[in-house]
């Protein structure tokens, strides 16, 4: 994924979001005079989990209308993943261009509830397309299903989407519905 800085016209400034030898990561460069390359890589957010066999990385990046920075993240095909709030893997992340937490995110909101701080979301599989509603600024996110249940979802701080694959020997098992019972349906 690649997103351009709002301010690109004065700082030259964008955001990568890609797999490293070790994580999957958002990377901020300059971009030199008449787009002849990049410099100053700067890592912006470190330790999203690339899983085995680099699956389901999602690694979308985009801007909101606020400024903010939004990263969607797959579950790297680790199971327990998706549903849990401390980790950075099958989530949708909100945070500065510096990769500080934004002050709306859970864990600001939900204090001691386990959230990771950049979390927004939780419960996705593998988001790799995110979008803003110009009339209002809703987001929504576009995630890859099990063959046929793709998704659209309107993004809601906090909102488990539902995706839970462990399977009845604790394995990653992909023939669970992308939405389980009582968590948010998608649009």
């Amino acid at each position: 994924g690649l997103a351009v800085d709002p301010g690109y016209a004065n700082n030259r400034l964008i955001y990568v979001c890609h797999t490293s030898a070790t994580d999957v990561r958002v990377v901020r460069f300059t971009v030199g005079v008449g787009e002849s390359g990049l410099s100053d890589a700067t890592p912006v957010v470190t330790g999203i989990p690339s899983g085995s066999g680099n699956r389901h990385q999602g690694c979308r990046v985009a801007f909101g209308p606020a400024g903010d920075l939004w990263v969607t993240t797959g579950d790297a095909v680790i199971p327990s993943a998706p549903a849990n709030r401390g980790n950075l893997a099958g989530k949708v992340l909100r945070m500065t261009s510096t990769g500080a937490p934004w002050p709306g995110n859970p864990a600001v909101t939900e204090p001691g509830a386990g959230w990771h701080p950049l979390v927004y979301t939780r419960g996705h599989r593998n988001p790799q397309g995110i979008a803003f509603r110009p009339s209002d600024g809703a987001v929504f996110a576009v995630e890859h299903g099990t063959g046929c249940d793709d998704e659209v979802n309107r993004l809601v701080a906090g909102a488990d989407y539902g995706w839970n694959p462990v399977g009845p020997t604790g394995g990653y098992d992909e023939s669970l519905p992308m939405t389980r019972a009582g968590a948010t349906g998608a649009v």
